[in-house]
């Protein structure tokens, strides 16, 4: 279990920390090499991905509402034996609900920064 998530969390991180170069220019003696211009197809991929992280959050609350409603109720009506066992369910729902919110949070947030400087 701590194998998969330590690498699942491996993983993200060598994702969003690998990049490609095809030209190192120094910004200080050349300030002006990059200047992006106004192009319709990004801003639709940009919108594009915009709508695919509200969806992936709007589900994933609510599949972590009635994940939650689900082991509730469970756990009301199981004896003293079974509600020990819920403390072990419990665990991978709280990291995956942790785990859905934060990413699509930090996108957000990562996506208002950058729109913010343009």
């Amino acid at each position: 279990m701590k194998i998969k998530i330590l690498s699942i969390v491996l993983a993200i991180i060598l994702i969003l920390s690998t990049a490609s170069y095809a030209t190192v220019t120094n910004p200080i003696t050349d300030p002006d090499h990059y200047k992006p211009a106004d192009n319709t197809q990004s801003t639709k991929l940009v919108e594009i991905g915009r709508v695919i992280v509200a969806s992936i959050r709007n589900v994933g609350v609510v599949i972590a509402v009635v994940s939650l409603m689900v082991i509730g109720f469970k756990y009301m009506f199981a004896g003293t034996q079974e509600k020990a066992s819920y403390k072990e369910t419990m665990i991978p729902y709280i990291i995956g609900a942790v785990m859905l919110f934060a990413i699509t949070t930090i996108l957000q947030i990562i996506y208002d920064l950058v729109t913010g400087l343009g």
